[in-house]
C-alpha cells in the first residue's frame, strides 16, 4: 500500500466523519510569553456547525470560537505536557454568535519541530436539553412533594398532637379506645407519608445521614416500649437481647437506625399471628467494627419465588398480603437503601409457615457521649416548672389548629405566648417585644417564615439586638428545606407532626439555666 493511498484514505475519513475536527498548530511567542492556537484545517462537519468555510477559519485562533470549561480554565488553555484531554464540555460559537454546547476531546502530536492539536467535538445540544429537562422535572417533583408534605403534615400535626393531649386527660374506657383508634390511624398515615418522602429522596439522591453521638440503650428503650406494645396487642411474646460487649455511646444516625428497626420488627409483628418476635444484637463475629442484628419471627414466611423481588419498591409477598395486612410495599426498599448507605448489608432466611429471620450489619462506631439534653419527660417538666419568671414565647403560624395545639401543650408551664399569623406581624412583634424564643412556621401568606427570619436577623444586626433563638416549626421534611431554614438564620428545625417531647426538649435546649435571664445559647451560629 503506497503512502499516497494512505494519505487519501485518511483524508477521506477526515472529511466524512460526523464529528467536528479542527487541526490546530500550537505556537508560542517567547518574547511576549503568549501562546496561539491557529487553525490549520477543519472538516466539513465543523464548517456546517460554525457556518464558516474553511478559508474563513484557517489562520484564526480557535479560542475566538470555542469556550472550554473545567481543566482549561486553569493556567494554560491546553497543557502540552498532557497527551490528551477527553470529554471536556464547552461552547462552540457559530457565525450568528449562537452557542452550541459541545463535548471536546483533544489529542497532541509533536513531530519534534512543531506541536499540533486535534480537537474532536460532538454536538451535545440534545444531551444538555435532556439534562435540563431532567433537572426541571426533578425540581418540579421536589416542589410537589414538599407542598404535599406541608398539606398533609399540617392537619396531621393537629390530629397527632390532639390525640396525645387527650390521652393524658381523664377519659372513660370507651373514650380512651376511640382516642387510641384515631391516634393509631394518624400514626399509620404519618408512616405512609414518611415512606413516600423517603423513597422520593432516595430516587433523587437527596437522602442524607447524620453522624452524631447517641445513647444506644436509650434508642433500644424507645424501640422496646413501642414494639412490645404492638406485640402485646396481638398476643405475641416479644424480646430484645443486646450483647454486653456493645458500648452504650455510639456515633451515627440514631433516627435512621430506629427507623430500620421499627420497620423490620413492625413487619415481623404484622405478619405473625401466633408465637413470638425476637431481636438479637451483637458485635459481628467476623467484622468487629460492625453490629450484627437479627429480627426473627414465627410468622407466615416468604415464598421462595418472591425472594428475589422482596426489596423492590411496592413489592410484598403476594397480592393478597396488601389487602390482608396493609402497607405501602416501600418499607423494605427503604430499609435496604438505608443500610447500604450506611455501609452495611441486609439479608434474610424464610420458610413458609415457619417464620422469617431478617439479619443486617451496620458499622459499629463507639463514641464518648457528651450530650446532656434530657430525654425523661419528668425531668423536662420539672425544668419548666422551676423557671423563676415566665418564658416569653412568640408563636408564628397561620393555622389556628397548630397554634391551639402548641398553646395546649405549653399551658401547664410558666410560658407567656404571643401569637402572630404571618411573617409581617411576626417581624413587627419582635421589634416591639422582648421574646426569649420564637416558633416560626415557614409556609405562610403575606410573608413566609424564611423571609421573616431574614428580616429579624437583619434588624438584630442593624440595631445590635440580642439574637433570639428561632425554631422553624414546619411541615417541610426535605433536607434542602431544612438547610434553607438554617441558612436563613433559624436556630433549629422541627418537622410536623411534632410531639410534646420534641417540642419541650427543643425549647428547653435554648435556655441556658432555670433562672432565664434571658441569657440564651444557640444551636447554630
Amino acid at each position: 500500500m503506497s503512502q499516497s493511498f494512505d494519505l487519501q484514505f485518511y483524508m477521506k475519513i477526515f472529511e466524512t466523519i460526523k464529528e467536528m475536527l479542527f487541526v490546530i498548530k500550537l505556537e508560542t511567542d517567547i518574547e511576549k510569553s503568549e501562546t496561539s492556537y491557529r487553525i490549520l484545517k477543519i472538516n466539513p462537519s465543523a464548517s456546517a456547525i460554525t457556518g464558516l468555510k474553511e478559508g474563513e477559519l484557517v489562520g484564526r485562533d480557535i479560542r475566538d470560537f470555542l469556550v472550554l470549561d473545567g481543566y482549561f480554565r486553569n493556567g494554560e488553555w491546553f497543557d502540552p505536557s498532557r497527551d490528551s484531554a477527553t470529554n471536556e464540555e464547552g461552547t462552540l460559537l457559530n457565525i450568528d454568535g449562537r452557542a452550541c454546547p459541545v463535548s471536546v476531546s483533544v489529542s497532541l502530536f509533536d513531530n519534534g519541530s512543531n506541536v499540533y492539536l486535534v480537537f474532536i467535538m460532538s454536538d451535545i445540544s440534545y444531551l444538555v436539553e435532556a439534562r435540563e429537562k431532567a433537572k426541571t422535572e426533578s425540581r418540579a417533583k421536589s416542589e410537589f412533594l414538599a407542598n404535599m408534605s406541608h398539606e398533609i403534615r399540617t392537619p396531621l400535626n393537629a390530629i397527632v398532637g390532639s390525640a396525645d393531649l387527650l390521652m393524658r386527660s381523664s377519659l372513660g374506657e370507651d373514650e380512651k379506645k376511640y382516642v387510641e383508634l384515631f391516634k393509631r390511624a394518624s400514626q399509620n398515615l404519618s408512616d405512609i407519608v414518611n415512606d413516600i418522602l423517603d423513597i422520593s429522596k432516595i430516587e433523587a439522591n437527596q437522602l442524607q445521614l447524620e453522624n452524631i453521638e447517641f445513647s444506644f440503650s436509650e434508642l433500644m428503650k424507645d424501640v422496646e416500649v413501642i414494639m412490645s406494645f404492638r406485640a402485646r396487642e396481638k398476643g405475641l411474646s416479644f424480646s430484645i437481647e443486646i450483647s454486653p460487649l456493645i458500648s452504650d455511646c455510639l456515633k451515627g444516625d440514631p433516627t435512621r437506625i430506629k427507623q430500620i428497626l421499627f420497620n423490620l420488627i413492625g413487619n415481623s409483628i404484622k405478619f405473625t399471628k401466633n408465637g413470638s418476635v425476637g431481636v438479637q444484637i451483637a458485635i459481628h463475629p467476623d467484622k468487629p467494627r460492625f453490629l450484627h442484628i437479627r429480627v426473627q419471627d414465627t410468622g407466615i414466611g416468604i415464598p421462595s419465588e418472591k425472594h428475589d423481588v422482596l426489596f423492590q419498591k411496592f413489592t410484598q409477598a403476594d397480592g393478597s398480603v396488601t389487602r390482608n395486612y396493609g402497607g405501602t410495599g416501600l418499607g423494605l426498599a427503604i430499609v435496604k437503601h438505608l443500610i447500604e448507605h450506611m455501609g452495611g448489608h441486609i439479608g434474610f432466611e424464610s420458610q413458609v409457615g415457619v417464620g422469617t429471620i431478617f439479619y443486617f450489619s451496620i458499622p459499629y462506631d463507639p463514641a464518648f457521649f457528651s450530650s446532656t439534653r434530657p430525654r425523661d419527660d419528668s425531668e423536662v417538666t420539672d425544668f419548666f416548672l422551676k423557671l423563676t419568671r415566665p418564658l416569653q414565647l412568640l408563636l408564628v403560624d397561620d393555622t389556628y389548629e397548630n397554634r391551639f395545639l402548641v398553646r395546649a401543650i405549653l399551658k401547664q408551664f410558666p410560658i407567656e405566648i404571643t401569637q402572630a399569623e404571618n411573617g409581617i406581624d411576626a417581624v413587627e412583634k419582635v421589634k416591639n417585644g422582648n421574646f426569649d424564643i420564637v416558633l416560626m412556621d415557614i409556609q405562610m401568606p403575606l410573608k413566609d417564615g424564611i423571609s421573616a427570619t431574614k428580616d429579624i436577623r437583619h434588624w438584630e444586626s442593624t440595631f445590635s439586638a440580642n439574637r433570639i433563638p428561632i425554631i422553624a416549626l414546619t411541615a417541610h421534611a426535605f433536607e434542602e428545606e431544612v438547610r434553607r431554614c438554617l441558612d436563613a438564620g433559624c436556630s433549629s428545625h422541627m418537622s410536623k407532626p411534632v410531639s410534646r417531647e420534641v417540642l419541650l426538649n427543643n425549647i428547653r435546649y435554648f435556655i441556658q439555666d432555670a433562672d432565664v435571664s434571658p441569657i440564651l445559647k444557640l444551636a447554630h451560629g
